[in-house]
């Protein structure tokens, strides 16, 4: 049977009375985790909206898009907060719980970089094949990795001193 124009305005109406709204929702919802209590069910529903993604790829492009533009501001707070998290984490993680340069001793985060103890840093960066691989990025490398050895935190100037002379940092040579 086919919906009438009228129809479809009264069925729109009456879904809309914040009531019938709530009720629906909940059905919704009960049915929603029943399927996925179901191994089987949410195996197969898994898979068809798989495919359905990969049929309609214009319609969730123009969803991811149109979010992203609405949202364009909160993305970039929780991006910049979630670098910041992330950051303190990984510096934490090698300086045994308190971030600071492990040659002069600064403890302003914004001065501290990773360093790869025995050098090889862009070997490194060229080798994980990624273009810009750097900063945040190389972080959440090394907390999926789970923290390999071989790093250490350095500030920016010991860093670059240490690139500088041979692999030492400067405050650890005699003039």
């Amino acid at each position: 049977m086919v919906e009438t124009p009228h129809q479809r305005e009264v069925r729109i109406r009456y879904r809309s009375r914040p009531d019938i709204k709530k009720r629906i929702s909940e059905n919704m919802k009960k049915r929603y985790h029943k399927n996925m209590a179901d191994p089987i069910k949410r195996k197969h529903i898994s898979e068809k909206m798989k495919q359905y993604r990969k049929d309609n790829p214009e319609y969730f492009k123009r969803k991811r898009d149109e979010w992203y533009y609405k949202n364009h501001d909160f993305k970039l707070k929780y991006n910049k907060e979630r670098a910041k998290k992330l950051t303190f984490d990984v510096f934490s993680y090698y300086c045994n719980g308190n971030p600071k340069c492990v040659c002069c001793g600064e403890v302003d985060i914004r001065f501290l970089t990773i360093d790869h103890i025995n050098g090889g840093g862009n070997e490194h960066r060229r080798s994980l094949s990624h273009k810009g691989f750097s900063g945040v990025n190389f972080y959440a490398w090394l907390k999926r990795n789970k923290y390999p050895k071989g790093f250490q935190v350095l500030c920016y100037n010991c860093n670059c001193g240490k690139v500088r002379n041979n692999n030492i940092c400067p405050h650890k040579t005699v003039l």
